[in-house]
């Protein structure tokens, strides 16, 4: 019975020792960690982003110095980049350090510029004392894992015409992580009739129906980008006619990117523009009108909204041309756009150099005038000088 008493009782400081000792061990803890893992993404949300530790100590205990420290996934020894010492502030250890992080109180890592290429595993080594005797190190860490949304590197050819019945392959690349898929549509809709490998669009037999505004789009779980091209087809010499209108884009707001040729802003409207036209014209009971070429040539400021200039070029023999792009617009809507329900014929003057001529030769006969009466003026005063003598 004492012998089963005194076991129990062992037992029971065994245990109280042991929880203790664990106790005392994990003394020191985090009150707050940065998320595990810390995911940026370049271009929205990696500069100057903080990595914040906190942790509190009990009354016995000191802190001696705060190391921060990174390393690659799967190295062994982190590299120590920045220290404090109790009380203080944090030195950044080398000035290559300073450009890439800033440090604030109590425990803070501030990420000035992340890329891709440096996904580092973050590290908080915490060196304290415990009644004067010092502890074994108290230490977090966090991986920060930096994705890219897609970005075209190799964008396909802006304008491509081609004869009847070639072939036309279209290339575009994109980078991103994850490694965007790249998607072609033509006119904004999915085209079954596309063959694609990889990034390259393959057009086989290229027709009338095959002209239009064909995308290329690149789309990762972090976004989306989009690069264009535009496909038409070259008209035999004295086969085409060509028609210019100018359709009043009552939905749009004039903005001056829309006169820049360089703006992005003024091909993706014009690819939108181009897209609602030919897809129009591709319908199978327009089929007799489909389109050689379509060009958006200019864009023109119409009091606060804007016209487009289009050029359209059918076969020379179709009759009344422009009669799916009346019909289409007599509601008032161009797809998606809110338009004027009447198109504006033959928009762009023809350049005549005439007046400007007439003007300039005008100008010219006023100096000849002029200078021929300072020339008479001249000679009826050398006449009347020299008339006394004679």
């Amino acid at each position: 019975m004492v012998a089963s008493l005194l076991f129990a009782i062992h037992s029971s400081l065994a245990a109280l020792l042991m929880f203790v000792t664990v106790h005392q061990s994990e003394a020191i803890g985090w009150s707050k960690q940065p998320t595990k893992p810390t995911i940026l993404v370049e271009g929205i949300n990696n500069t100057d982003q903080s990595l914040v530790w906190e942790f509190f100590l009990e009354s016995n205990e000191t802190v001696q110095n705060v190391l921060l420290q990174r390393k690659k996934p799967g190295e062994k020894n982190p590299t120590t980049f920045a220290s404090r010492l109790a009380g203080s502030s944090f030195t950044l250890l080398d000035g290559t350090y300073r450009k890439e992080y800033g440090t604030s109180l109590p425990n803070t890592l501030i990420l000035r510029n992340v890329t891709n290429d440096e996904e580092f595993i973050y590290l908080i080594v915490v060196n304290y004392i415990k009644n004067n005797v010092a502890q074994p190190r108290k230490s977090d860490q966090v991986e920060l894992i930096v994705y890219v949304p897609p970005k075209i590197t190799k964008e396909p050819v802006k304008q491509s015409e081609v004869d009847v019945g070639q072939n036309l392959m279209l290339s575009c690349e994109a980078d991103g992580d994850p490694t965007p898929k790249i998607i072609w549509t033509k006119d904004g809709v999915p085209f079954k009739q596309f063959n694609s490998s990889g990034s390259d669009l393959h057009l086989t037999n290229v027709q009338r129906g095959n002209v239009g505004s064909y995308r290329c789009t690149a789309t990762n779980a972090y976004g989306s980008t989009t690069s264009i091209a535009v496909v038409n087809i070259n008209c035999p010499s004295n086969h085409c006619q060509v028609q210019y209108v100018g359709i009043t884009i009552l939905s749009v707001e004039w903005d001056m990117a829309f006169a820049n040729n360089r703006s992005v802003k003024q091909e993706i409207f014009k690819a939108n523009l181009s897209s609602a036209i030919s897809r129009l014209y591709s319908m199978p009971h327009n089929a007799e009108k489909q389109l050689f070429k379509l060009t958006v040539v200019t864009f023109r400021r119409r009091s606060s909204t804007c016209m487009a200039v289009v050029q359209l070029q059918f076969q020379k023999d179709v009759d009344d041309p422009l009669k799916p792009l009346r019909d289409d617009i007599s509601d008032g809507y161009l797809r998606m756009f809110k338009v004027e329900r009447q198109l504006d014929l033959n928009p762009i003057p023809t350049t005549s150099s005439r007046p400007t001529s007439s003007r300039a030769e005008s100008k010219h006969i006023q100096r000849r005038g002029i200078v021929g009466e300072i020339i008479l003026i001249l000679l009826f005063q050398l006449f009347q000088l020299f008339l006394p003598e004679l």
